[in-house]
Order: C-alpha cells, then sequence, then structure tokens
C-alpha cells in the first residue's frame, strides 16, 4: 500500500475537485431557493462564475492529461491495425504540438488579462472580490495544460510502440 506522490496528489486532487463540484451543486441551489423565497442572494451567481472557470480550467487540463477528450480516432486505428508506429507518432505528434500551442496562447493571454486585472485592481460588483481571481484560475489551468502537453509530447518522441505513445 506504498503510493507514490503522483498517485497520492491525483487521489487529493479527486477529492478536491469533487468537494468543489459538491460546494458548486449547493451555491447553485441556494441561490435557487432563496429566489423562490423572494429574498435572492446576487453574491451566488458572482460565487458559481468564479466557481465554474476554475473547475473547468482545471479539470479539463486534467481530462487532457489522460487522454479523455472526445476525438475521432479513425485514422489512428488505421496506423495501429497496419502496425505503422512511424505515421501513428507523426499524427499525435503534430495533435499535441497544436495542443501545445492553443494552450500556449492561451496562457499568455489569461497572464496578461491577469496582470491587467491586478494592476488596474479591479473588483467584482457584489462580492467585492478583486477580478483577477477569475482569470487566475484559467492562467493556473492552461499553465498546467502546458506543462501536460509537453511532457506528453517528449513522451511521444521517445516512444518506440503503441502502448508507449
Amino acid at each position: 500500500m506504498n503510493k507514490s506522490i503522483k498517485e497520492k496528489s491525483e487521489e487529493l486532487l479527486t477529492y478536491v475537485i469533487g468537494g468543489a463540484a459538491l460546494l458548486t451543486i449547493f451555491v447553485a441551489n441556494s441561490g435557487v431557493l432563496s429566489r423562490f423565497l423572494k429574498f435572492p442572494l446576487p453574491a451566488t451567481d458572482e460565487l458559481l462564475r468564479y466557481m465554474f472557470v476554475w473547475i473547468i480550467a482545471i479539470c479539463a487540463t486534467f481530462l487532457f492529461k489522460e487522454d479523455g477528450f472526445i476525438s475521432i480516432t479513425l485514422i489512428e486505428e488505421i496506423f495501429k491495425n497496419k502496425n505503422q508506429i512511424i505515421p501513428y507518432k507523426i499524427l499525435k505528434v503534430i495533435s499535441c504540438l497544436s495542443t501545445l500551442f492553443f494552450a500556449a496562447i492561451c496562457l499568455y493571454y489569461s497572464t496578461v488579462i491577469c496582470v491587467n486585472e491586478w494592476q488596474s485592481q479591479k473588483i467584482s460588483p457584489v462580492m467585492e472580490l478583486p477580478m483577477f481571481y477569475v482569470t487566475l484560475g484559467m492562467t493556473i489551468g492552461c499553465l498546467l495544460w502546458v506543462i501536460f502537453a509537453a511532457i506528453k509530447l517528449v513522451k511521444l518522441i521517445r516512444a518506440k510502440s503503441f502502448s508507449d505513445a
């Protein structure tokens, strides 16, 4: 029962994301209930926006890491069935490079927006929290996405068989 640091951190992340999802459900339902009882809580909408950005940005990153995104694998399957590792790797590397490029662009622009919001000291209208907190979730998610894409790219280039790729 000796777990590696990677396994422990992934298990902790699972609990944190699960707890955040449950908290999101609670906040959303409390906002609906408060409107139904005629005393709306405007902070719930703003808090939900913050939570959604953070949860989606970070979960999408880990979904990419685990190859969980939907994809059309027709061409990949043709190369696998014909046991052609080189064209398969080229296709996977092109896919990973395009993802890395997209994530790097998102990281750059979310960082620019985050810095601008921090420097201008924008605050949210209801909760009066700094607005860069929302963008920070996107920036952290994109940073993780770039890191995971770079790691996946190195693994793909080094792969010698289909199971390694």
